[in-house]
């Protein structure tokens, strides 16, 4: 890649505008497939149900099919060392353990999904028209504070306590010595 294209693929305006282009994209194919109505969604979770909609696992294997080649390809470009075309390089997804943050995340995303009918998604597209997916994503952006909030009073907890820890290992030393 040249200087030129390079600067050209960090430039912001390229990166906004290519993000909403891509917003866009997914927002109106959320919309055609159904996933912003709850009751479809509910219709789809509720398996046990005469009514049970199986429409949505379409909509799914679509995009994971979708998903599957680009991210093969870029993986394969990445390897190659090649770029991408409006980027300065890849962001692939790295292993990560199964924990119980990501459990425990799992289940209440789950459990949110199957009261409320939503997911992030298509709770953001539904929030132009749809009065009660307000409320919704409210209740969202609160969880996703509180959890940035008590993650980061945790680490300052563990923080402190190391520190105290050091700090009553240094005063025996002194105490020793």
């Amino acid at each position: 890649m040249s200087g030129e294209e390079s600067a050209r693929a960090d430039d912001p305006r390229l990166q906004a505008l290519i993000a909403f282009g891509c917003g866009l994209l997914f927002a109106i194919g959320l919309g055609l497939a159904g996933m912003t109505s709850p009751a479809k969604v509910l219709a789809f979770l509720d398996v046990t149900s005469a009514a049970w909609d199986p429409s949505l696992a379409f909509v799914m294997a679509g995009a994971i099919g979708v998903h599957f080649v680009f991210a093969r390809r870029a993986v394969a470009a990445n390897a190659a060392g090649r770029r991408p075309v409006a980027g300065t390089r890849f962001f692939l997804p790295e292993p990560k353990a199964v924990d119980r943050a990501l459990l425990g995340g799992a289940a209440l995303f789950g459990a949110g999904w199957g009261l409320g009918g939503y997911c992030p998604g298509p709770a953001l597209v539904a929030f132009v028209v749809t009065p009660v997916s307000v409320v919704f994503v409210g209740a969202m952006l609160a969880g996703m504070l509180g959890t940035r909030a008590v993650r980061e009073r945790i680490a300052a907890r563990a923080a402190d306590r190391a520190q105290a820890l050091a700090n009553e290992r240094a005063l025996e030393r002194e105490a020793r010595g």
